[in-house]
């Protein structure tokens, strides 16, 4: 009796040990994924557009690609889950709370704190000129901590293909920052809507949300796919709301 129940013993130790062994390893091998799983959700990429400079000698019709090239940028990468945008709406938001005027925001630097300030680790700047009937568009993303260039992107194009060469920038952005790309959703492609559009966008700047809708909401008769004008159109929705 006496060897049976030391025999019984010694299988519970030996049960509860493995137990406990399993149960460490099981352990072990989980907290390198939930670290890992942390550590890129402190990662996440996000990411802020500013309007385009235009360096052309003079304004004149292309004057509205300053805040549409912007626009069409961000309605390309939006097609992109991996990447998250800061709407413009939150970029002039920030703007308003540190006071900054215009001459402030033509240094970087201030575009950079207004880009942290919005919750963005990345930032596009753009620019544009138009010399010859053509448009050089020149594109750089970076990064919002460091103040270095990550890459830049440009092209040369006709101003009726502003909107397709802008396409293949924001393709060529999302596989050097997320290792991705976008759907490839055409968007709209007249160059009166996008005029449209940018009144709209200036009306919002200004708080003159009714406007603004009423702007949108005619953009999206003409055209009921122009996703952008549709988000924006929420936006003021959402804007006036709070007013």
């Amino acid at each position: 009796m006496v060897a049976l129940r030391s025999y019984v013993y010694r299988k519970f130790l030996q049960s509860g040990l493995l137990l406990l062994l399993c149960y460490l390893l099981g352990c072990a091998s989980q907290s390198p994924q939930i670290a890992h799983n942390t550590h890129e959700t402190a990662k996440m990429l996000s990411l802020a557009v500013w309007d385009f400079d235009n360096n052309s000698m003079a304004g004149g019709d292309l004057d509205y690609l300053s805040k549409a090239s912007s626009e069409m940028l961000l309605a390309n990468l939006a097609q992109n889950p991996s990447i998250h945008l800061v709407e413009r709406v939150n970029l002039r938001q920030a703007l308003e709370e540190q006071h900054l005027g215009s001459s402030e925001l033509a240094s970087e630097e201030s575009r950079l704190k207004l880009g942290r300030i919005a919750g963005a680790n990345h930032m596009a700047f753009g620019s544009y000129v138009a010399m010859a009937g053509k448009v050089r568009i020149d594109v750089r993303v970076v990064d919002v901590e460091t103040s270095l260039v990550k890459f830049s992107e440009n092209t040369i194009t006709a101003p009726s293909d502003v909107v397709n060469n802008l396409q293949i920038i924001a393709q060529h952005m999302a596989a050097k920052l997320a290792n991705s790309t976008v759907s490839g959703q055409p968007l709209a492609t007249e160059t009166a809507l996008w005029k449209r559009y940018e009144s709209g966008i200036s009306l919002m700047d200004q708080h003159h949300y009714e406007q603004a809708i009423t702007v949108f909401t005619d953009l999206l008769k003409s055209n009921p796919n122009f996703k952008a004008a549709e988000k924006q159109l929420n936006l003021a929705l959402e804007r006036q709301s709070r007013q």
